[in-house]
C-alpha cells in the first residue's frame, strides 16, 4: 500500500542520524497522515525529523478509480434524478474516506482535505458528484504546488461557479457571492478590503459561467467592460486581473500561511514567524516549501504545541482505525456515518466558511459521542504495541487531540 514511501525511507536511512522517538513519530503522523499505518510508522521511525517530513512531502500516489457518475442535470430535477445523485454522492464521500485511509501519499490527501475546507463547495447545492469529484481531484493534484495555479483553477472550477453563483454574475446584475468569499475566506480575511472592493471584483468576474456541459465558459456579452477600482488598482479590470492583484498582495500570503499554522501547529499563530514564512511564500508562490518550513520548524515540534489541536471527525475515525488495525480496511459506511453524526461530512460543509474546527468539535453533545466511541472502540480493539507505549488510550479526552 505504501511502497513508494518504503523505498524513499530506506534510501534516506543512516545509522548515524538522530532517529525520531515514538512520541515524535506519532505527533508527525497525527498531524499529517491521519495517524498513519503500521508500515508507515515503522518506516519513519529510523529517520530524522527532516528526513521523515521529506518522505511525506515527496510521496506520490495514483488514486483509485472513481465510481461512474451521471452528468449534471441542467433542467428541473425529477425525483428519480435527485435520488440518483444522492446515491452517487454517498458513493463519492465513501470513496474519498477510503482514499484518505489507503493512500500512499497521506500528506497530499491531508492537504486536499485542507483545501476542501478552505475553498468550500457543497454537494448539497452543486448537486453533481461528477463536478465535486472533479474539484476534489484539483485539490489533490495542486495540493502542494503553485498557489497561483490553484487559485486561478478554483475561480474557473464549475462546482465553485455553481456553489457561489458565479454563473449568475452578469453585467446588468452583478452577483457578489464569489467576490465576497474570494476576499474574506480565500485570500485576505476580514478587515483587509472594503465593500467597494467586493463590488469591483464582482463586476470584474461578470461573464464567468458554465455551459450546458458544465464546463467553464466566458460569456463576453455578459462581461462588464467598465472602469473599476480594486485594492487601489484602477482600470478595465477583469477576473484574471483581480486574481493577479490578490496574489501580489502581501496579506494574501499571510492569510494562507496563518491558515496552515492553525491546521498543523497550534490554535494561536506566531505573527513574527507567519510574516517571515509569508514573505518567502509570496516570492515563490509554492505551497510545498512553505509546508516544509512549518513542519520542520521548532514551532511544530515544540512540546507546548502538542495535543493542542482537536482532531476532526475524519481524523479521529481514521487515526483510531490505523492505531488498532494497521492496514486492515475499516467499514467505510460506518466511518462515514460517524463522521456525519459528529459534524464533518465530506463534500457537505455546513456553509461557505466550511467547518469551524477547533473546539467546535468538542461541544457537549459531540464530545459525549466521541468519548463513547473511543472507549468502546479501544475496548473492542486493543491498540498496537507502539501506541500502548505512549499511554495515549488511558485518557479518552486526550485522544481527541493531536
Amino acid at each position: 500500500m505504501i511502497a513508494g514511501l518504503i523505498v524513499t525511507a530506506s534510501i534516506l536511512y543512516s545509522p548515524s542520524i538522530q532517529a525520531l522517538s515514538p512520541e515524535d513519530t506519532r505527533h508527525l503522523l497525527d498531524r499529517t497522515a491521519f495517524g498513519g499505518s503500521t508500515v508507515l510508522y515503522q518506516q519513519l521511525r529510523p529517520l530524522s525529523r527532516e528526513q521523515a517530513i521529506d518522505v511525506l512531502l515527496n510521496a506520490s500516489s495514483a488514486r483509485s478509480a472513481l465510481p461512474n457518475f451521471s452528468p449534471r442535470v441542467h433542467t428541473k430535477e425529477t425525483p428519480p434524478q435527485r435520488k440518483q445523485w444522492q446515491k452517487e454522492g454517498q458513493e463519492l464521500k465513501q470513496w474519498w474516506i477510503k482514499e484518505m485511509f489507503i493512500t500512499r501519499a497521506p500528506l497530499q490527501e491531508r492537504m486536499a482535505l485542507f483545501w476542501h475546507g478552505h475553498f468550500t463547495s457543497s454537494l448539497q447545492k452543486v448537486k453533481s458528484p461528477q463536478l465535486m469529484a472533479q474539484q476534489n481531484q484539483l485539490f489533490y493534484d495542486q495540493s502542494m504546488g503553485s498557489f497561483s495555479t490553484l487559485l486561478k483553477a478554483v475561480a474557473k472550477d464549475p462546482a465553485m461557479l455553481i456553489y457561489l453563483d458565479g454563473r449568475a454574475n452578469r453585467k446588468d446584475s452583478p452577483n457578489e457571492n464569489f467576490a465576497r468569499e474570494l476576499l474574506e475566506l480565500f485570500t485576505l480575511g476580514e478587515g483587509h478590503y472594503t465593500e467597494a472592493d467586493i463590488k469591483a471584483a464582482a463586476r470584474a468576474f461578470t461573464g464567468w459561467s458554465v455551459d450546458k456541459n458544465s464546463d467553464f465558459v466566458f460569456r463576453k456579452n455578459q462581461h462588464d467592460n467598465g472602469i473599476k477600482t480594486f485594492l487601489g488598482h484602477t482600470g478595465n479590470l477583469n477576473g484574471e486581473d483581480i486574481l493577479t492583484i490578490l496574489l501580489q498582495t502581501p496579506q494574501s500570503a499571510r492569510w494562507i500561511v496563518s491558515r496552515l499554522w492553525l491546521t498543523f501547529i497550534s490554535p494561536e499563530p506566531n505573527p513574527t514567524q507567519v510574516n517571515r514564512w509569508a514573505s518567502a511564500f509570496q516570492q515563490k508562490g509554492q505551497i510545498k516549501p512553505i509546508l516544509r518550513s512549518l513542519l520542520t520548524s521548532e514551532d511544530f515540534w515544540e512540546p507546548k504545541h502538542r495535543y493542542t489541536l482537536v482532531k476532526s471527525p475524519v481524523e479521529l475515525t481514521l487515526s483510531s482505525w490505523h492505531d488498532v488495525n494497521g492496514n486492515a480496511q475499516p467499514p467505510w459506511k460506518e466511518l462515514w456515518r460517524l463522521q456525519k453524526q459528529w459534524g464533518e461530512e465530506v463534500m457537505m460543509p455546513p456553509n461557505v466558511k466550511g467547518w469551524p474546527g477547533g473546539l467546535s468539535w468538542l461541544d457537549s453533545e459531540r464530545l459525549t459521542r466521541r468519548q463513547a466511541f473511543v472507549q468502546r472502540f479501544f475496548s473492542e480493539h486493543p491498540p498496537r504495541q507502539e501506541a500502548l507505549a505512549l499511554k495515549r488510550f488511558k485518557d479518552t479526552a486526550q485522544y481527541q487531540l493531536k
